[in-house]
């Protein structure tokens, strides 16, 4: 079960169990430490020490304007079961908030691919879990008994076993197939029909907002246990697979439907405020694009069909900002922090970040009034606040450019504050919080709570600020493809009415696209070259630069450009050098 530590420890490149808040190291003096920005405070609810419970402020902050009928988190709980989180006491924490009953423990849930391929390959280990061992069985039923026979022969481990059956997913979610070419993959979708009926019913909510499972004053920020996401990806691939199984049976109208209820299963998830729900939505954008682009150049879809499919398409809700859950959400997890540190001290601070905690340097009840006494909370908040308002910014940019060149320069700065927090690297194992007061105490009585606060904020800054260049990016390479996948939708349309494809991209608008999108990247028109019944349809990608289309043997992968080519009427799958 992930918490929102190990998910920043993955994103900032820095898991893990929940991070009970010590209550028996006193506060002396409370201060104001809830401020999130100028103008803008957190009041509460607060703990029992007289601190903010930035949890539950967590909470109420995304949960406002949340009610039982726009919110897709009770339909989603219907669909996943028990097995949405880890363990059984905190679903049912959930469904509390929520208002609902906990759905029974046998019953039609989304089953992971791994999931069903561990019941295949050891029914007796696997039903020692209790939220499979209720429906093992029922699943069992609906796998071919050779298919179960011949696990253990083509595979030497489990591992392997799995690792082999999730590369056939990785193809069946990209070109047309039959039941008998994947057995398996077949009676996993068809244990998943129902609950995938009610993702495709949530995926047209307005809201999505699933609470943490903690109660007041349990946990902090950085120990909020959350909903494993991976799951969400396996009804992507579900939704793929199965759009590509209907294609092969002549389905096309159900192949189209999958691929638009991925599209907006997607927009649904990146509602939620979580900078890694926000790649898991753009990780379902990218399996959705995938899928579709063969589907709509080799489909055989008429005119009238694709230009619905376009309207469809261009209906769904786009995909949120990840800038509020850095905004909001990061500030929290950083105000709450600061929490621990006056109850705690310092060095419990770096034990929450760092991907190795030292575990050491406890501090005595005297040694924490000392430091609290040195230390003016406020001078460290508003250091705090003015990084996050600099990365903030950043990405509020209106251009990729802008965005690129203001993070390049928060970045600049950003290593040369990490490179003076690291002087401030104790030497021995006396800890952070002693050495900030040994350092303090070296300077004139007058100058001692400035100049620790304000090392205390370099430290924080460091341990809690993350580089979100990549972020920038990442969205940035999503809502291009999705550009792409658009105009590659109207070019095969105006194919379909014309009998090739048109000399200029400007020939579809305004009867297909209201206006040609421009490169996000450049903020110049997107390259397009007509070829043999096809076109190479490409953006510069990050690094700006022409490769024309394909990836550069000089260039990582990442950088290369973002391309569609369609030859000879088939759709050309990309390969790295």
């Amino acid at each position: 079960m992930p918490t929102l530590k190990s998910v920043m420890l993955l994103i900032a490149m820095l898991g893990c169990t929940a991070c009970k808040p010590a209550a028996d190291k006193p506060v002396v003096e409370p201060v104001n430490v809830n401020t999130l920005k100028e103008g803008k405070h957190v009041d509460g609810p607060l703990r029992p020490n007289g601190l903010v419970d930035y949890v539950q402020a967590y909470e109420a902050y995304w949960g406002k304007g949340v009610t039982s009928e726009n919110n897709a988190a009770p339909l989603l709980i219907r669909a996943y079961g028990a097995s949405f989180h880890n363990e059984q006491k905190l679903f049912d924490a959930v469904c509390r908030k929520l208002k609902i009953e906990p759905p029974p423990a046998r019953g039609d849930y989304i089953v992971r691919l791994s999931t069903l391929c561990d019941a295949v390959w050891d029914r007796a280990e696997l039903a020692k879990d209790e939220r499979f061992a209720p429906n093992i069985d029922t699943w069992l039923k609906q796998v071919p008994a050779e298919v179960i026979a011949a696990a253990r022969k083509t595979s030497e481990t489990q591992a392997a076993y799995i690792e082999a059956v999730e590369e056939e997913l990785e193809l069946a979610g990209s070109r047309p197939w039959k039941a008998e070419d994947h057995p398996l993959l077949h009676a996993w979708l068809a244990l998943n029909e129902e609950p995938l009926k009610l993702v495709k019913q949530a995926s047209g909510y307005e809201r999505y907002y699933m609470p943490s499972p903690h109660e007041p004053d349990e946990t902090v920020m950085m120990g909020m246990l959350l909903a494993a996401l991976g799951k969400h990806r396996d009804v992507g691939k579900a939704l793929c697979a199965r759009a590509m199984l209907r294609l092969s049976s002549g389905d096309r109208d159900g192949a189209c439907d999958d691929l638009l209820t991925l599209f907006r299963f997607a927009s649904l998830l990146s509602e939620e405020p979580l900078l890694i729900a926000g790649l898991v939505a753009i990780s379902l954008d990218s399996l959705a694009i995938e899928a579709m682009l063969p589907l709509v150049v080799e489909g055989g879809y008429s005119q009238a069909e694709l230009k619905k499919m376009l309207g469809d398409l261009n209906g769904v809700s786009p995909r949120k900002s990840m800038l509020p859950a850095i905004d909001v959400t990061e500030r929290f997890s950083a105000l709450d922090a600061l929490s621990v540190v006056r109850r705690q001290g310092v060095d419990a601070m770096y034990d929450m970040f760092a991907a190795h905690p030292r575990n050491t340097a406890q501090v005595s009840d005297d040694e924490l009034k000392e430091f609290n006494a040195l230390l003016d909370v406020n001078v460290t908040l508003r250091e705090i606040n003015r990084w996050f308002d600099g990365i903030t910014a950043a990405m509020s940019a209106p251009t990729h450019i802008g965005r690129v060149k203001a993070e390049e320069a928060w970045f600049e700065k950003y290593k040369a504050m990490k490179s003076e927090a690291a002087k401030l690297m104790p030497a021995d194992d006396q800890g952070y919080t002693r050495s900030l007061m040994k350092r303090a105490m070296r300077e004139p009585a007058e100058k001692r709570r400035e100049v620790m606060s304000r090392d205390l904020a370099n430290l924080a800054v460091a341990f809690l600020v993350p580089s979100l260049g990549s972020a920038i990016s990442n969205d940035d390479t999503a809502r291009t493809r999705l550009d792409l996948a658009r105009l590659t939708l109207a070019l095969t349309a105006y194919r379909a009415q014309h009998g090739s494809y048109p000399a200029a991209l400007a020939e579809l608008s305004p009867d297909y696209l209201a206006r040609i999108p421009h490169d996000r990247f450049t903020e110049k028109p997107l390259r397009y070259t007509p070829e043999k019944d096809g076109f190479l349809l490409y953006s510069l990608g990050t690094n700006m630069q022409d490769e024309g289309g394909a990836y550069s043997a000089t260039v990582e992968k990442y950088f290369a450009d973002i391309a569609v080519r369609v030859k000879d009427g088939k759709f050309v799958p990309r390969e790295a050098p």
